[in-house]
């Protein structure tokens, strides 16, 4: 790490330390600002945040589809403020009691298969965040994600939710390490909320409009044997963020794997659909979820 780097990391650390000191109702403030400036100062994706928003919602007026909307990028800037936060959290009863886990039997319940656990999940709340709170639940997760192409920042960013025993796959050829993880009984997380494109992609619907899912999910399942568990986090009106484990997604197979792997990767649509509606106004209308997929 050069000088400049190193001067980088320490505004970093000045800054997040600033944060982690602020009385909440300030960082509620600040979230809130930020979240403003982006969905009615500088307008960034506020088109696609509204088509979004068409797509789901048609019946519900503009207003209504605006205050969900900026809702949204309010909760996008608060998770800003709580990704500083991560610098100083501690494996402590403080930060332990930040969050609440419910549902933590049915994981239980799926763990006891001795196949692992795929966690199908979404961008609601602030997932970063969720990641940490399930690591201080004793709880120990594999997150597929992308790499940040500075080095130092991916070291930090990384890092500092590896402290709490979350280990990341590379999503470039990660088949082999979600399928060596699974067979350790261990839990991967799979964020299925996003558009994906062929080949890894298959055409699903995702709130009645077609558009590309990945299909990764239903196929490592299937090869593997491990039960699928929906899971999601959101924050409550108390400064805690709540974390949701749900029911296994049960699906019965049948001898034609491609179109098993379409039904089941659109059963997993629909239960996203569902936590979807129950927070709207947590979940990242930013995403172009909708892109065109093409017809084979």
């Amino acid at each position: 790490m050069n000088l400049s780097q190193k001067f980088g990391l320490l505004l970093i650390k000045a800054g997040a330390f600033f944060i982690t000191i602020m009385p909440r109702m300030i960082k509620t403030i600040i979230g809130k600002f930020l979240g403003s400036l982006w969905f009615d100062v500088f307008r960034i994706r506020r088109d696609i945040i509204m088509s979004n928003l068409d797509i789901v919602f048609p019946n519900k007026t503009l207003k209504e589809k605006i205050r969900i909307g900026r809702q949204s990028c309010h909760h996008m800037g608060h998770s800003f403020v709580e990704a500083a936060e991560l610098v100083f959290l501690k494996k402590d009863k403080k930060s332990k009691d930040r969050f609440i886990v419910n549902g933590l039997e049915h994981l239980q319940e799926a763990y006891k298969k001795e196949k692992g656990v795929c966690l199908l999940t979404l961008h609601l709340g602030n997932p970063d965040f969720s990641i940490v709170g399930v690591g201080l639940h004793d709880i120990k997760l594999n997150v597929i994600s992308k790499d940040f192409s500075i080095d130092w920042l991916n070291n930090i960013w990384f890092g500092l939710r590896e402290r709490f025993g979350t280990q990341f796959i590379k999503s470039k050829n990660s088949a082999y390490h979600i399928l060596k993880a699974l067979k350790r009984n261990e839990a991967v997380v799979f964020v299925q909320d996003q558009f994906m494109p062929h080949p890894h992609g298959i055409r699903t619907q995702f709130f009645g409009k077609y558009t590309g899912t990945a299909a990764g999910l239903a196929a490592l399942s299937f090869r593997s044997g491990a039960p699928v568990v929906p899971v999601y986090a959101y924050r409550d009106g108390e400064g805690k963020t709540v974390i949701v484990f749900e029911k296994e997604i049960r699906f019965q197979r049948s001898d034609n794997y491609v179109e098993d792997l379409l039904q089941f990767t659109q059963l997993c649509n629909h239960k996203l659909e569902e936590i979807v509606l129950k927070k709207p106004e947590q979940w990242m209308w930013v995403h172009r979820r909708w892109k065109k997929f093409p017809k084979k």
